[in-house]
């Protein structure tokens, strides 16, 4: 048998050879073990020493389970997974359609009013140089605008890059405002982003992480938009709880939820709004755990909260 990458074991390595050395029992989660033929196999197994009249360990005794099957199954949820991640993540981009129309109206336009008004300068033959290059300039502006739109969508709606990587958290942050803040200022909300100093990055896979801030976001202008009271706030607040970890925490100024819908706030398929699938906090949640943190809920006549916490660095996993 070999590694899981294919390479031999030298004989200090190898858990057989060292259960018999050392008499200790063991049992290996993940192997690799070779057929006759040259075909390899998945496997888990135990080995445990065999004892001779005498108590003395004269071997090992190995007892394995073929587990190819079993993570060909694995695989297939997971690309089962990702795929409905992404579909979510293509809804949401839908729902917020006009938002996003909006935002990129207004540089368009920009665009179209200083073009037609350096193409008059220039036909009037005044030659205003200088003044023809500031429109220019306020054109590269607005275009660079709604490049930077462009490409925020584009980076949104890509397929899952499975690794993940330390991220800036400002950058994470500029991300997701950007696409909530015109759904918000239309609503009347006001946004109110706490980032605390010592909070720089963390340990996350990029995408994802935003998709659930922005699924957490969308609820909280959703439970806004339904009530009357004057004041409509959400707060993003990113703090350092200590060893190692970041903690982000989504609240919002309304009504709060009902202790029913509470209950099973995390089940697929289960929604307040009118329109929509009901899978964005499933998901979400499903994005949490695969980072090994938890999302949790909290919920007052005042408002509900919703938090995660991830590592602020490689390594530092709740469950390492």
């Amino acid at each position: 048998h070999t590694h899981q990458d294919g390479s031999l074991h030298p004989a200090d390595e190898c858990p057989v050879y060292a259960t018999y050395h050392d008499s200790k029992p063991r049992f290996i989660k993940d192997d690799v073990f070779w057929k006759k033929n040259g075909e390899s196999i998945s496997v888990e197994y135990s080995s445990t020493p065999i004892r001779d009249e005498h108590g003395k360990t004269a071997g090992s005794v190995v007892v394995f389970r073929d587990t190819t099957k079993r993570k060909q199954i694995e695989e297939k949820m997971r690309e089962h997974q990702a795929q409905l991640v992404h579909v979510a993540r293509l809804n949401t981009v839908g729902e917020i359609a006009s938002g996003i129309a909006h935002e990129l109206n207004q540089p368009l336009t920009a665009i179209t009013a200083n073009s037609r008004a350096c193409v008059r300068m220039m036909e009037s033959g005044s030659h205003q140089v200088e003044r023809c290059a500031d429109v220019m300039d306020k054109i590269a502006d607005q275009a660079e605008r709604a490049g930077k739109i462009i490409r925020q969508i584009r980076h949104f709606v890509r397929k899952d890059q499975p690794e993940q990587n330390l991220i800036m958290v400002k950058n994470l942050l500029n991300t997701i405002v950007e696409f909530i803040e015109p759904e918000a200022r239309r609503a009347g909300i006001r946004l109110n982003i706490e980032v605390a100093d010592t909070v720089k990055t963390v340990y996350a896979q990029e995408i994802q992480i935003e998709q659930v801030l922005l699924n957490l976001l969308r609820n909280a202008v959703e439970a806004l938009r339904e009530t009357t009271r004057p004041r409509r706030k959400i707060k993003i607040q990113v703090s350092d709880v200590g060893t190692g970890f970041v903690q982000f925490v989504v609240s919002d100024s309304g009504p709060g939820l009902n202790a029913e819908f509470s209950a099973q706030i995390f089940d697929p398929f289960i929604t307040t709004k009118t329109e929509g699938m009901g899978l964005g906090l499933s998901i979400s949640k499903g994005i949490i755990e695969a980072h090994q943190s938890e999302l949790c809920v909290t919920s007052t006549p005042s408002g509900a909260s919703f938090s995660f916490k991830l590592p602020a660095t490689k390594g530092d996993g709740l469950n390492d």
